[in-house]
Order: C-alpha cells, then structure tokens, then sequence
C-alpha cells in the first residue's frame, strides 16, 4: 500500500465535554476527556483548576459535633447553622437553640418569620434568628423536610404523605390538610422543591421526592398531584437545588434534573455510570441522608459519601448548560446560597467540627494547596497507523508536570515540568536598555511548544499540579475588579506530526 507523507497539524481547543469514566478510551467524544481531578470548565470549554474555600465562622461554633445543616435567611441577610443538636446565628459561636437530638433540621421563610423543622421535636418559629418559639398547634406536623409554596408551609412526612398550614401562618394547621402520596408505596418523603415554570393547564408545582420515586403537586389546596418518576428519587433533604428552570436531584442512581416540559427525571451523570452502579460498590448508599447539593451562579455542586466513607467526600460540579460533570475534593456537609447584594456559596465541613467555609474562594483549602490533575483524550493520529510527532503546543496558564502517554497506555510516559509564565515576551534582548529580565506584565495565557515525542499511534497529555494561589482573568469591559480564576488553564492543544504509513 502507498503510504502518506507530509506535514500535517490538528488542534483541540473545547474541553467542555468533561472527563467520561463510562466509556473506552477510543469511543470519547471529541470534546471529552480520558481523566479529571479538582478541574472546573468555563463556557467555552476551556479547562481550568478550581478555586478554593476558606474559613467561615474564624471559630468552630463546636469542637465536638458536626455541621448538619446551613441555611441562609433573606430576612435576617445572616446564616443559621445546624452543629449537632444546636443553631448558631451568623459567625457567632453563642448558640440559640438546642433540640433533644442532632436529626437534621430543615428550613423556610414565610411572612417575615423563620421556620425550623426538626424530626423529634416538630415546629419552632422565629422572627430574629435568636429566639425560637415551638409551634403548639396539636396538628402541626413532625417532618423529614419543608417548603414555602403558595403562602403555605408544606412538611414531608415519614408516613410518606404531605401536610400543609394555613395560608400565611405556620403556627396554624388543620388536621384535614394532608395528602398521602402512596401511588406507588408508602416511604417517606425525603425532600421538596418548588419547580419551575407551569404545567400545559397554567399551574406551578411543587416537587415531592421519596429515596426511589419523584411526584408534582400541582393544587395547594388540595395536595393533588402526579408521579414524575417511580424509580428516581433524591437521597434525602439536602440533596435537591434549583439552577435556572430545572431542578436537580442527587439520587442513589446518580444526578437527574427536570423541568415542566419534561415527563420524567432525566439523567445527567450517564458518563459517570461506574460511580452509581459499579461492581464492586463505588459509593456508600447506606448513607444517603448525608448527601447534599448546592448552587453558585450557573453550576450545582453535590457532595456525597464514597465506598467506606461514613462522611461525604467527593464533590462533584455539574453545568447544566454544557452537561458536563467535575469530580473534586472540596466535599461538604451541606451547602447555602446567599442572596442579596454578593452571592456566597456557604459550605459545613464534613471532617471539621462546627467550622463553615466560604465554597469557591482563593487559591488553596483553607491553607492547603489544590491538587489536580488533567488528561485529554487520547488523540488518532493517522486513522490509529503509525506516525511521527514533531511538535505540541500547549496554550494555557500556570506550571505543573506534563506526561506523554502513548498508544492507550494507562501508566508510564515522559513527564516534563512546565511553567506558562516562562513564556512572557521578554522587552528587548538586553544588549540596550535593561538585562533582559522578563518584566512583570500580567498574562492570562501563554503558548509553551513541546518538540518531538517521537512515533506513537495515538498520544494523550496528562498535567499535574499543586495550585497554591489564583489567577487574574480579563478585566470585564475594561474596568472593575478583576475576576478571580484558577491558578492553572488549558485552552487549547496544537500538535504537528508526519504519518509513517501502514505498517
């Protein structure tokens, strides 16, 4: 046969795909990736390190019990934390109200007072955050998880039904105002979620979740309501946020969302399969209750418990614009979103009792540098026959290790350290005006060239690192504080290579 000859050039600038841990090497999409660790994507695909978290509370509200629980109050503008058995109002380590067990307690504002939910004890309001009042009601329910929908608080059950209080008044229930939603069993309701947008007759809904199974409610008044899903649920009360118009939940089957023109959950985390369903078990389903989601700006993040772990930690980031999935190590307890003037991703510590952190913030782990890791995709050369590779090109941020891998090897490779910030243009040659020192001007990215890797049929680029700090992005339209990224960026890969033939 003829063979080909010359020099011939291909690039991969879109990463937005994410890692695929489902599929085999040669079946990844172009856009996709062999491996990702602490690396979050930006819209245009481009692969960066993530950004850190730092202390909260600058003391432990409680050195002896866990954070169970953060919520943030639009009334008060300030958090309420659940450590152990007690509530802590903002950063204050004075705690203002003890229940009889540590049971998660569940939150919601209605008509300018806040409302507790505890399993044990049942209902408690406040107004102010310090001084909690229990709700005498005889008929006020004792719940797993509640929501504000419709002026009305609405309370899941262990029995596996739904109760509601009069409009505007928790303190006040009726003991007719329940349905159970026994359609399929009678498990507990583990979670609610108002949804978005309305049904095709114009009515909004409210989300009720069992562990295995997903129902709208559709009428305040009357607790009607439809099965969405009889095989996916949400793991329990923390596990289920908004972003946009859908609502996603962590399942025991993996994460799903939905929205009104859906009929039914929908999978986002299929390229993450291994994880929910592997053989043997990948992730720890005894321990459901503790897994949790979160939100900042466009992106959900869960946390949840692997294999032999009584305590969540992994993290995962998910974009529900792009679909793609980023494990990471900054797992959490249970996280809370501010509103108002500067949006604060708020996260309890899974490892450090009573401390809350500031979720994707700074440049380490409260102190603690970021390991991460990256690999492409393993790249066809010449339709998988033998080729030569003269040049790559990496175009991105940051320094760290690169290794070669060539033809789907899973280990091994020649690995070279790399530093961006090398490649700064230097002002002259220093013969006339200075030393040649390279000034410090501000680069956002930079090229670096590889030379040779010698023959291969198909290569793949895995980059190490340790971040320590953050990187300046491009000042938004030429003015204001300069946006905060990750310490390290790929955004782009450019490679030369001649093909050898057939052989």
């Amino acid at each position: 046969m003829a063979s080909k000859s010359g020099l011939t050039g291909s690039e991969i600038r879109d990463f937005s795909g994410g890692p695929n841990i489902r599929d085999a090497a040669s079946q990844l999409a172009a856009n996709e990736c062999e491996d990702a660790w602490n690396i979050t994507f930006d819209e245009r695909g481009g692969a960066a390190s993530r950004l850190g978290y730092g202390k909260y509370n600058g003391s432990v509200f409680d050195a002896t019990a866990a954070v169970k629980n953060v919520f943030w109050s639009q009334l008060l503008a300030t958090t309420i934390t659940q450590v152990g058995t007690k509530l802590y109002k903002g950063t204050s380590v004075s705690s203002v109200k003890t229940f009889t067990t540590a049971a998660l307690v569940t939150f919601a504002e209605i008509n300018s007072v806040i409302v507790a939910c505890h399993p044990v004890d049942g209902l408690f309001a406040s107004s102010d955050g310090s001084a909690w009042t229990a709700v005498s009601d005889p008929d006020a329910p004792k719940g797993t998880c509640v929501a504000v929908w419709q002026t009305k608080l609405f309370v899941g059950c262990p029995d596996g039904s739904v109760r509601w209080s009069a409009a505007g008044d928790p303190t006040t229930w009726s003991p007719t105002d329940f349905n159970k939603l026994w359609e399929k069993d009678q498990q507990a309701i583990v979670a609610l979620h108002i949804g978005s947008g309305q049904d095709i007759l114009g009515k909004p809904g409210l989300l009720a979740f069992k562990q295995e199974s997903a129902y709208r409610i559709s009428d305040s008044a009357t607790g009607e309501y439809t099965t969405i899903d009889a095989t996916v649920g949400c793991a329990g009360a923390l596990a289920v946020v908004g972003v946009g118009s859908k609502v996603i939940a962590l399942s025991r089957r993996g994460i799903f969302w939905w929205r009104e023109d859906q009929a039914g959950m929908v999978e986002a985390s299929d390229q993450f399969l291994p994880l929910w369903g592997g053989d043997p078990d990948q992730v720890n389903l005894t321990e459901l209750a503790l897994w949790c989601a979160g939100r900042k700006g466009n992106r959900a993040i869960f946390s949840l418990t692997r294999a032999g772990s009584t305590a969540n930690d992994l993290a995962i980031e998910y974009s529900p614009d792009q679909s793609w999935l980023a494990p990471r190590s900054d797992a959490m307890s249970c996280y809370a979103t501010s509103t108002g003037g500067t949006e604060v991703l708020y996260g309890g510590s899974p490892s450090v009792n009573g401390q809350v952190y500031e979720v994707g913030t700074g440049g380490t782990d409260d102190g603690a540098g970021i390991a991460f890791r990256f690999q492409t995709r393993w790249i066809e050369l010449s339709s998988g026959f033998l080729a030569s590779v003269w040049q790559i090109q990496l175009q991105g941020r940051g320094k760290g290790t690169c290794t070669v891998r060539k033809d789907y090897a899973s280990s091994g490779g020649d690995s070279q350290p790399f530093d961006f910030s090398s490649a700064t243009v230097e002002y002259d040659t220093g013969l006339h005006y200075d030393t040649g020192l390279t000034y410090d001007i501000p680069v956002y990215q930079s090229t670096l060239r590889r030379y040779s890797i010698g023959t291969c049929r198909q290569f793949s680029l895995l980059i190490e690192g340790v971040a320590t700090t953050t990187a300046d992005a491009a000042q938004v339209l030429g003015a204001g504080t300069v946006p905060q990224v990750g310490e390290f960026g790929l955004f782009g890969i450019t490679w030369l290579f001649t093909p050898l033939g057939l052989a």
